[in-house]
């Protein structure tokens, strides 16, 4: 690998720096400042590809790149309340109109990495 020289700065640039000492900026600023290059090394990102229901799945996290079996954890979403309005106009207004509510198979699914507890998906009924 063929890294790139450390940089040297003209005198006109010493006043851009935050120096500590003052003392020993003026000894420096009869020389060019030497900076050492800091590398900033970035991964490519992960596209996250796979069949998502609302059942656990096997995939690699992109927040912290390990294969895992997600964590599934269930929320209220538009077809748990359009059923629930549905059955309650429809007369079942004595506490069965509530069961969509309380049902796993009606709700969404929210797919987290069980290693780092990052968001991955969002499966949505409706």
């Amino acid at each position: 690998r063929h890294l790139p020289t450390p940089q040297v700065l003209p005198q006109a640039t010493l006043r851009l720096y935050n120096l500590q000492n003052i003392s020993r900026a003026s000894n420096l600023a009869a020389s060019p400042l030497l900076l050492n290059s800091v590398y900033l090394v970035s991964q490519p990102p992960i596209i996250v590809a796979g069949i998502f229901s609302s059942k656990p799945t096997s995939t690699i996290c992109p927040s912290c790149r390990q294969h895992i079996t997600t964590q599934v954890t269930y929320r209220l979403g538009k077809l748990s309340y359009l059923l629930c309005t549905s059955l309650c106009m429809v007369g079942c207004c004595f506490g069965c109109c509530f069961v969509p509510l309380f049902m796993k198979i009606f709700k969404d699914a929210d797919h987290y990495c069980p290693c780092c507890h990052f968001h991955i998906y969002r499966y949505k009924r409706l």
